[in-house]
């Protein structure tokens, strides 16, 4: 059987760490630890999803130069942990 219950926890917390993911400071954190300015993380459009039927979060980050957004969105899910 299933505890509907408890899935329902843990989606409700998968949720919450998602917006987590992208708040400011969380923009703070990753700023700090890549040594750019905030303004550089907020440009980045990070975004957090919790894949359907998981609580599997997916980080997503935005910038022209491609190595940037990886060192992002690892940063982000580094500093999730």
């Amino acid at each position: 059987t299933v505890d509907v219950y408890n899935l329902l926890d843990k989606r409700s917390l998968s949720n919450t760490l998602a917006r987590k993911a992208e708040g400011s400071a969380m923009a703070q954190q990753v700023a700090g630890q890549l040594g750019v300015s905030e303004d550089v993380i907020n440009r980045a459009d990070i975004t957090a999803v919790v894949l359907p039927d998981s609580n599997i979060i997916e980080i997503r980050a935005s910038s022209a130069d491609p190595e940037l957004a990886a060192q992002i969105a690892n940063t982000v899910a580094d500093e999730m942990l």
